[in-house]
């Protein structure tokens, strides 16, 4: 695993070598009403909207819409990694 991070496609293949670093949720959301409540749930691991939790980072890639369509949250949500 690198430590070198250029663009978003090495970040993502940094997160994936750190266990539980990186989600990647299999269900199809709606990026208009469900989006950011499987974050909360799903990556943030909280269902407040002020989370002090790090990490992990959450990519969607199934949404209801746009077919290529995906979205990345909280890639530095850990100082460990982001330092």
């Amino acid at each position: 695993m690198s430590n070198n991070v250029d663009d978003l496609r090495s970040a993502f293949e940094f997160l994936r070598g750190i266990s539980g670093q990186l989600v990647e949720p299999v269900v199809e959301v709606d990026p208009e009403a469900e989006l950011c409540g499987v974050y909360r749930h799903v990556g943030a691991g909280v269902t407040v909207p002020r989370s002090t939790h790090e990490g992990p980072a959450t990519v969607f890639n199934h949404f209801k819409g746009p077919p290529d369509a995906r979205v990345a949250v909280g890639l530095l949500a850990s100082p460990e990694w982001a330092a």
